[in-house]
């Protein structure tokens, strides 16, 4: 008398759902891998250090020296 015997490992293929641990988790897991190697994020950067003089101009926001009547980035006047 010829038996049935399912193709695939061992009895996973005779059990309820056996194809979701064959087939289908294992392309959910490689999709979450994508996903979360696409969507993962950099380290922020630091702020850039302000210089001593703290002097600003008011145009273009470029650091100025103390004592300067124009910006030498845009030119606008200090005052």
């Amino acid at each position: 008398m010829y038996r049935f015997r399912p193709r695939g490992i061992g009895c996973f293929g005779c059990l309820p759902f056996g194809g979701l641990l064959i087939g289908v988790l294992p392309l959910i897991a490689i999709g979450f891998l994508i996903y979360w190697l696409v969507n993962r994020q950099s380290p922020a950067a630091p702020p850039p250090a302000k210089p001593a003089g703290g002097l600003f101009c008011s145009h273009c926001g470029k650091p100025m020296q103390a004592g300067e009547k124009f910006c030498a980035n845009c030119g606008s006047s200090v005052g």
